[in-house]
């Protein structure tokens, strides 16, 4: 089977991701609510730009290319965040989280050079936080000042969207944009400043009270 068949038997279907898809041409009700793509122009401003994903791709391509919606894409992040079985046995969930780097000389850049933090992840690993890959993304080793804890697991991709899950807290987000450009300042401050910490200001204090 393809990898779009795969996904949608094992993962969409089981989750109710309705708006989700590699195959934006055979599934009109998604092709319907795309939002076009965009650049920032010298001046600060967003315009219309050109998309780099292919509409019609030759092969369903597992790391770019999947089109999906905000409530789809947290409907995914959250069963994880619960580890509720739906698709993955909870140890099996839990070992994707807790897999680190080998502690040796070769994965040392991956962990603490600033320049690989700043170009893969911008403002998602402040300069001097060291951090792990496991299975599902980067893991920050500390805790960020009125956001994610240590431990928690985010990525992001070129259209500037970002998701994280902290099982720490018990909070898992999504930030989507359609901004084609690999660190967009309008973007990444706003997510990480505003969005994420307006998120665990609300969220934290009734998770205590819990």
């Amino acid at each position: 089977m393809t990898l779009e068949q795969y996904c949608q038997e094992n993962i969409f279907k089981r989750l109710g991701m309705t708006h989700t898809t590699y195959r934006l041409l055979d599934n009109p009700h998604v092709a319907v609510n795309l939002i076009q793509m965009t650049s920032r122009g010298p001046e600060g401003t967003v315009q219309p730009g050109e998309s780099v994903y292919p509409i019609d791709p030759k092969v369903d391509m597992g790391g770019s290319n999947l089109y999906t919606s905000g409530t789809d894409f947290l409907k995914l992040l959250a069963s994880l965040l619960r580890n509720d079985g739906k698709l993955l046995r909870p140890e099996t969930t839990d070992l994707m989280f807790n897999y680190s780097l080998p502690q040796t000389e070769k994965f040392r850049h991956f962990r603490t050079n600033p320049e690989h933090l700043k170009d893969n992840f911008g403002d998602l690993a402040p300069v001097g936080m060291e951090v792990d890959h496991c299975l599902a993304g980067m893991v920050n080793q500390r805790d960020l000042l009125g956001g994610r804890k240590a431990g928690s697991i985010t990525w992001q991709g070129a259209t500037r969207c970002y998701w994280w899950i902290d099982r720490k807290v018990g909070l898992c987000g999504f930030y989507g944009s359609q901004i084609m450009v690999l660190h967009d300042q309008g973007v990444t401050p706003a997510f990480i400043r505003e969005f994420e910490k307006t998120l665990y200001d609300v969220y934290e204090p009734a998770a205590i009270d819990r």
